[in-house]
């Protein structure tokens, strides 16, 4: 984001033609930083606003659920921790020439974890992620996605990787935070590519098939048969609509594929290079896993879906 942020600034030096004093004063002076923030904030808690206000003695609309972890990584090509000494007024803030660390593995667990789950747990009827962590079958299949699929593939020392994906297990299983599945279900193939595609890769370069990350494909998929109406697109899950929200190109390929059969709707979709940057159906058993999820979500049930993996 910094990096964008300075290309931006200096896009409006060139088109109001400022002067290279002021060029040569913005490159040595000012700091562009990249951050990366991982923290869990799921909004204002309407059903406990009452009892907040009461505990607080008066009405506050502007109340936000949190969880207690937090961490802000602040990336600069030069110290300036001096400057802005969060860190040492006790804030969970770090440093650093180099935040990529910090970034895969957030995205690839915390976030992976999210992808490689939720559409599936609201499939199976859940609608909170702690309903999801409470679900044996559910959270043991996030168990096994996260800690044999995912933390391998992080390029941190193993132990560290693995330490981490515990906490994230344990900060998914907050009793006071109430992280709805439908809200971390948005644009969720582009999240897919982003949080699922380079574990996915990684493990098949190292000769190791990830069996839950191919079958979070298919529960997104699953997730994703619906019916166009003037109003949006939606889905239904035991006799319950449920409004599914992705870029307009995604919805117009699912809603056509999805009246296929499960190995066409898998095909259409895998093979759409503009959704994933290359052809998925390219990794060896990847669209027969897919296709054959697929069918047994459809055809029986997401719950007897994950008993087959097992």
């Amino acid at each position: 984001n910094g990096d964008h942020l300075r290309y931006c600034v200096h896009e409006y030096c060139r088109a109001w033609a400022l002067d290279d004093a002021f060029v040569r004063w913005l490159d040595e002076a000012c700091v562009f930083t990249c951050t990366l923030v991982d923290r869990i904030v799921t909004g204002y808690p309407r059903d406990d606003a009452e009892a907040v206000w009461a505990a607080l003695g008066y009405e506050d609309r502007l109340i936000t659920t949190g969880e207690p972890f937090a961490l802000w990584v602040i990336e600069s090509s030069r110290d300036i921790s001096h400057e802005l000494p969060l860190d040492k007024a006790g804030l969970p803030v770090i440093f650093t020439r180099d935040l990529t660390p910090y970034k895969e593995r957030k995205v690839r667990i915390l976030n992976g974890g999210h992808t490689s789950s939720v559409l599936a747990a609201y499939l199976a009827g859940c609608k909170t992620v702690l309903d999801m962590m409470n679900d044996a079958q559910l959270c043991a299949y996030l168990e096994r996605a996260m800690l044999d699929e995912m933390v391998p593939c992080v390029p941190l020392p193993a132990e560290e990787a693995r330490a981490f994906a515990l906490s994230v297990l344990e900060r998914f299983r907050n009793p006071y935070v109430k992280h709805q599945l439908l809200s971390i279900s948005l644009n969720s193939f582009s999240k897919w590519r982003a949080r699922l595609l380079n574990s996915f890769r990684d493990n098949m370069a190292r000769g190791t098939f990830p069996r839950r990350i191919a079958f979070s494909f298919a529960a997104m998929l699953a997730f994703y048969v619906g019916q166009a109406r003037a109003d949006g697109y939606y889905g239904n899950v035991n006799g319950e609509e449920y409004r599914i929200l992705d870029d307009e190109r995604v919805i117009e390929a699912v809603s056509a594929a999805c009246k296929l059969t499960p190995e066409r709707y898998a095909h259409e979709i895998m093979t759409r290079e503009d959704f994933w940057g290359e052809d998925l159906t390219r990794y060896d058993g990847f669209e027969a896993c897919v296709a054959g999820d697929l069918d047994r979500i459809l055809s029986r049930s997401v719950r007897a879906a994950i008993d087959a993996l097992n």
